[in-house]
């Protein structure tokens, strides 16, 4: 419980950061169990707080009703749910979503304070109040337009959140992801070397430095991180056809396709052992194999209204499969780009 209670202050401290000025938006903040930087992480966290109580208690006994005080602990109560840190994984403790209903806390205080503040020089105090309604709204709108950006692709995204917070190894696991998949190997290598070293506790490290030898055709160093991937999430539909696609893109066809006969077999429409399945029975000469699988991840992700795949497969049924092709293979995903470009002109 330590832990715990060294901690909150923190998270606390953070989330009344971005009420106030909600600056660094991302979907990857990244909070840690407190256990170093007692001052910075601890002490001035706490220091905020209790100046924030300190100011309520004032504000709401100068007022002389109720409305601060409801205001406050509306705020905190909204909040609470979201304080049991023991819920999430060490770091995950911040998420702006739990934010939308203490917020409404928030935007009562704020709205009380606006209506207290006087005429100035001239100016009625409706005048002064009306004036402050609008640089804050404004304010809130341009902060929020000028973070939108960063929520383009998930590169930019991940880029973000990696220099807001550099020690999350979900984001140095992702975008080594993207790295290696623009073919940037040094550094996708180089993340996921880190974030193996510095995380030993994070499953999906093993997995990512695997991904990241493979891509860049280091094979047997990328066949020794595969052995070490989290066993749950190997043994997992999801896991399986993954791994499956990484040993399908080393050549190991037997080990490949042993899995997806096992994947397969448990749940015969997971689009994601179909489209890497069927990409390595097509790696393998397996053309027939290979065709009924990539037939059937199309005929999903065209229910899911995919328009690359989709496009390419009503392109063929007017007779254009060198335009279906190209798009497919274009916008395809790299290794299972290339099973459903080649399947073009056989899904009319």
């Amino acid at each position: 419980m330590l832990d715990v209670a060294r901690t909150l202050p923190l998270v606390l401290s953070v989330y009344l950061r971005q009420l106030v000025i909600p600056l660094g938006i991302t979907g990857l903040y990244y909070t840690p169990y407190v256990t170093t930087a007692i001052l910075t992480q601890l002490v001035v966290p706490v220091l905020v707080l209790v100046a924030v109580l300190v100011g309520l208690w004032y504000w709401n006994r100068r007022e002389g009703h109720s409305i601060v005080a409801f205001a406050g602990l509306w705020l905190l109560i909204g909040l609470a749910p979201a304080l049991y840190l023991r819920n999430f994984g060490n770091g995950d403790f911040v998420r702006d979503r739990y934010m939308y209903l203490p917020s409404i806390g928030f935007s009562i205080l704020a709205a009380v304070g606006l209506r207290r503040l006087p005429s100035l020089k001239g100016w009625s105090a409706q005048a002064v109040q009306c004036c402050a309604v609008a640089v804050l709204c404004s304010g809130y709108v341009c902060a929020s337009l000028a973070q939108q950006v960063y929520w383009g692709n998930d590169l930019l995204l991940l880029v973000r959140g990696q220099s807001l917070y550099p020690g999350n190894p979900y984001t140095m696991a992702g975008l080594a992801k993207e790295y290696s998949q623009r073919g940037a190997h040094e550094k996708a290598i180089a993340l996921a070397e880190a974030t193996v070293r510095d995380h030993p506790e994070y499953g999906y490290g093993p997995l990512a430095l695997a991904e990241s030898y493979i891509h860049a055709g280091r094979y047997e160093e990328g066949r020794q991180w595969l052995e070490r991937v989290n066993p749950e999430y190997a043994k997992s539909e999801v896991g399986m056809a993954g791994v499956a696609g990484l040993y399908g893109q080393m050549g190991d066809y037997d080990r490949a396709l042993a899995l997806c006969s096992e994947i397969l077999e448990k749940e015969p429409d997971l689009y994601s052992a179909l489209y890497n399945c069927g990409n390595i029975h097509l790696m393998d000469g397996q053309y027939k194999d290979a065709e009924q699988l990539l037939s059937r991840a199309v005929q999903l992700v065209r229910s899911r209204r995919r328009p690359d795949i989709f496009w390419g497969a009503r392109s063929c049924k007017t007779a254009e499969c060198g335009g279906a092709t190209l798009s497919v293979a274009s916008r395809g995903h790299g290794f299972q780009g290339l099973g459903l470009s080649l399947l073009a002109g056989q899904v009319a």
